[in-house]
């Protein structure tokens, strides 16, 4: 069955991938037959592959789960298969709207390192308490952006 869904991104997502795409323009304009071998343009290309191939064919799938945020925060899900192995990005879903909002991506400070006070999921959790970024799934609706439409 093929489920068209709707990406939103939040802010603080669409800051950090907008920033991205800006360099890789940048890169481009630069060195229009190098840039393609540039670590910035690498790192963009993996989040955008990983968002169309991934999150948005199944946004669902186990490979997203993430327990380590406890079971106040359970409804979030984290994409790291097909990103560099140090970066996180998390989202949520609606299956009922047939929504994704992708929510934030880790930079080079917050990077994974289990057990250090900047790792990724620490900084996201303190994020959520905080209320930087909201829990609820609606509240996260109202914040984001439309982008665009993904069929899968």
């Amino acid at each position: 069955m093929s489920v068209d869904w709707n990406l939103l991104w939040h802010p603080l997502f669409e800051e950090r991938f907008q920033g991205l795409l800006e360099r890789v323009e940048e890169l481009a304009k630069r060195d229009p037959d190098g840039f393609y071998s540039h670590r910035d343009y690498k790192f963009f290309e993996s989040v955008s592959n990983c968002i169309e191939y991934r999150i948005v064919t199944g946004p669902g799938n186990k490979e997203f789960n993430l327990s380590t945020l406890g079971k106040k925060h359970k409804n979030w899900r984290r994409a790291k298969n097909g990103l560099p192995s140090r970066y996180r990005l998390f989202f949520q879903y609606s299956s009922r709207n047939t929504e994704i909002v992708l929510v934030w991506l880790n930079d080079e400070v917050s990077i994974r390192r289990a057990g250090h006070k900047k790792d990724v999921y620490e900084i996201f959790k303190k994020m959520l308490e905080s209320n930087v970024i909201p829990n609820s799934y609606d509240e996260l609706v109202k914040e984001s952006n439309f982008t665009e439409r993904f069929g899968s």
